[in-house]
């Protein structure tokens, strides 16, 4: 910043390594805020943000929140491209069922759908401009630790602690390995972040819609209450996810 430099850009386009996986692109956004913070050049420079992690209005929206000043979905725009070119999407346009749009159009879709969603975002909050929405950090954390907190989210609110950043090094290693299988896939792995899948994201027992949300009320009214016996409930509930809540830590006070 001292030499001029205006703009600092993040990315996670690196050389695919199968034993060097990137940052999570969040962490390292907020780490870098707060550190331009700490160092008084924050105001000096524009952070971008280049990653392949982004592609709903939540991603985008978090890291505005949280110092980015442009993000660039590059993963998502070329799944927009794959999209258009693959033959099932030709077919589709041939039968009439999808509108024919170029690539460049399919693109643009996507921006525009991503700008409205973090309009309706700020909307919700009672905030007309996206300048008062930049950095505001607005949000209350669920399942980080004090060391990632005070790292890359300093002023967050979180009550009840959680993963370390050892336990995120981890997370993000596991992930990053399902990229080189040993064997080739025949398709793409369905995570379950959409739509509730056998294997994918833990969304509860019995096909519960949103993970673990009868545990968690379960937790929550315990803690205003202080009822008792409601941290076993809460446990038996959130199955998996007990730890993430603090079912297993220290007593109510």
């Amino acid at each position: 910043m001292k030499g001029g430099c205006a703009n600092v850009i993040l990315t996670d386009r690196v050389p695919m390594d199968a034993g060097r996986p990137p940052v999570p692109a969040l962490l390292a956004t907020g780490a870098v805020h707060h550190h331009l913070i700490r160092a008084g050049l924050r105001s000096e420079c524009s952070i971008v943000v280049e990653t392949a992690s982004v592609f709903s209005t939540h991603h985008a929206a978090m890291l505005l929140g949280y110092g980015a000043h442009a993000v660039v979905p590059y993963l998502a725009y070329e799944t927009c491209r794959q999209w258009r070119a693959s033959a099932r999407t030709a077919a589709l346009v041939k039968s009439g069922k999808v509108p024919d749009v170029s690539v460049e159009q399919a693109q643009k879709n996507f921006k525009k759908s991503v700008e409205k969603g973090i309009l309706k975002i700020l909307s919700k909050m009672g905030i007309s401009l996206l300048q008062c929405y930049h950095g505001a950090q607005i949000f209350e954390a669920y399942g980080l630790g004090p060391d990632v907190v005070d790292l890359a989210f300093r002023g967050s609110v979180s009550r009840i602690g959680g993963m370390s950043l050892g336990d995120l090094q981890r997370e993000a290693e596991a992930f990053w390995a399902k990229g080189f299988p040993e064997r080739a896939l025949s398709k793409l792995e369905d995570y379950g972040f959409i739509q509730s899948k056998a294997k994918g994201e833990w969304r509860g027992r019995r096909g519960r819609r949103a993970a673990g949300v009868r545990g968690f009320h379960l937790w929550w009214s315990g803690v205003e209450r202080r009822a008792g016996g409601w941290r076993r409930q809460a446990e038996r509930a959130l199955g998996p996810l007990a730890p993430l809540f603090g079912c297993r830590a220290r007593p109510l006070r």
